[in-house]
């Protein structure tokens, strides 16, 4: 199985000319052709808001894995 996983966005400390809010971040996941993006607004500092974005991408991998490779009788 392949899989990959993106993320991109403003985790601060300040925004960028683009006027997007500090915290917004975008995770896309590959798995087995077909692609999934969802966009979180986390809270917090900068290193906060790029831990949380780690953990949020490496579930959302998780959740993929998972629904790729259980399959229901």
């Amino acid at each position: 199985m392949i899989f990959a996983v993106a993320t991109t966005g403003i985790a601060g400390p300040n925004s960028d000319e683009s006027g997007k809010p500090v915290g917004l971040v975008y995770i896309a996941v590959y798995a087995q052709g077909e692609v999934t993006v969802k966009e979180c607004l986390f809270v917090g500092d900068r290193d906060l808001i790029r831990f949380r974005a780690s953990v949020e991408a490496l579930d959302e991998v998780r959740k993929k894995y998972f629904e790729k490779t259980i399959v229901f009788a």
